[in-house]
């Protein structure tokens, strides 16, 4: 008996729901009992089905019974693909505790074989998820893990891109101290091999460091330095973010019809070089410039016009998934509702932003959000009192 997938598939879904999938593989290994190849590479066909339709818990099923009735068969690659799949499945349900259990047996797995490609995966997969869920040594620890595997392999953007992924977490969650060390570590590789990537990052990062100390000036110099460095290699994914850190600090400094003009050009940039940047890059700065439009509206007065633009950044902040970006938008719509004396919409934007902060472990935020509501309440028994009198 020959069988196609698709016949492969329709044979698995009539047994899984009887629960015997010992008799789907049964029936998998009579219809190639007379070819010379074992049935591994055909799971592994049926499992990337499922997976494209989304339906994980039959790939759990199945792997979980080919690895406890088949493991003394398989090659130590066949088990490692088995247990990249429950790895996967498992965080695609949310499923933490067993995708923990198969991640950290995977890692010891790869370990003792030194299987470096592995280990990639499982450092790179602990530290989303230690990022995730804020736990911060941790996700230390298992970038340090990629980096010095990195290191060995000679391995040099991947070096770079952990050096950066550090540096990100530690300035967004003010460890300055700890970013400079890594910024330090990124110029040694910029100036050791000419890498002018490396170079706009670190003086990128220490721009936005000394804008985070109130030092504008400093962090002006520094922005409009790597907006020289992004112009020479001609990267306008850089050009773009360069112009909005810059755009940023001379709103911060009250140039506000200066700003308006810079977010402005901006915005028709990335429009025109649209074809040429990822949609992550092309929404994250026109969230970026939403953002900045509704804070100059906001502090013009310009309420709706702050609001549209707001909630405009709000909607490609959640597209992207990006916490940094919608702790600051749920904290400048929380402040225009709270002007409007909308204080139901104000406590209830607050909130979001407080959950948001919660995860990203952003404490300067996380106090302006509970002084928000704080100050909200207040306000609004202030209200209140003064309709009964």
């Amino acid at each position: 008996m020959n069988l196609n997938n698709s016949e492969l598939i329709d044979y698995y879904q009539m047994y899984t729901k009887t629960k015997s999938i010992s008799i789907f593989l049964e029936k998998l290994n009579e219809s190639i009992s007379n070819e010379k190849k074992t049935p591994v590479k055909l799971y592994f066909e049926i499992c990337k089905n499922f997976i494209l339709k989304e339906r994980y818990t039959e790939v759990i099923d199945l792997v979980q019974h080919i690895l406890s009735n088949m493991n003394t068969e398989l090659e130590y690659s066949d088990i490692c693909k088995f247990y990249e799949l429950l790895v996967n499945c498992y965080e695609k349900i949310k499923d933490i505790q067993n995708f923990c259990k198969y991640i950290f047996i995977l890692e010891k797995l790869s370990y003792t074989n030194g299987d470096l490609e592995i280990l990639e995966f499982v450092y790179v997969k602990i530290s989303e998820y230690c990022k995730c869920f804020n736990i911060y040594e941790k996700f230390i620890q298992y970038q340090n893990k990629l980096l010095s595997l990195y290191k060995k392999q000679n391995k040099i953007e991947d070096t770079i891109n952990i050096l950066s992924n550090l540096v990100d977490y530690m300035v967004n969650t003010d460890r300055y101290d700890a970013a400079s060390k890594q910024i330090n570590n990124l110029l040694f590789i910029a100036n050791k091999s000419n890498n002018l990537h490396a170079k706009w990052i670190a003086i990128t990062y220490i721009g936005i460091i000394q804008n985070r100390l109130g030092k504008l000036k400093e962090s002006k110099e520094f922005h409009e330095r790597a907006l020289e460095i992004a112009k020479n290699i001609e990267d306008y994914s850089k050009i773009l973010r360069s112009m909005l850190n810059i755009g940023n600090i001379v709103r911060k400094n009250w140039e506000l019809e200066e700003a308006e003009k810079i977010f402005i050009k901006i915005k028709k940039l990335a429009e025109d070089k649209k074809n040429i940047l990822t949609e992550n890059i092309f929404l994250y700065v026109i969230s970026g410039v939403h953002t900045n439009l509704g804070d100059i509206a906001l502090l013009l007065g310009n309420l709706d016009n702050a609001r549209f633009h707001i909630l405009e950044s709000l909607k490609i902040d959640n597209k992207l998934g990006d916490y940094y970006g919608l702790e600051n938008s749920y904290y400048s719509l929380a402040n225009i509702y709270l002007i409007m004396n909308d204080y139901e919409k104000t406590i209830k934007y607050a909130k979001e932003g407080l959950n948001i902060s919660e995860i990203t472990g952003d404490k300067n935020l996380l106090y302006c959000f509970y002084n928000l509501i704080y100050r909200t309440n207040l306000t609004q028994l202030s209200y209140f009192q003064l309709k009964i009198n």
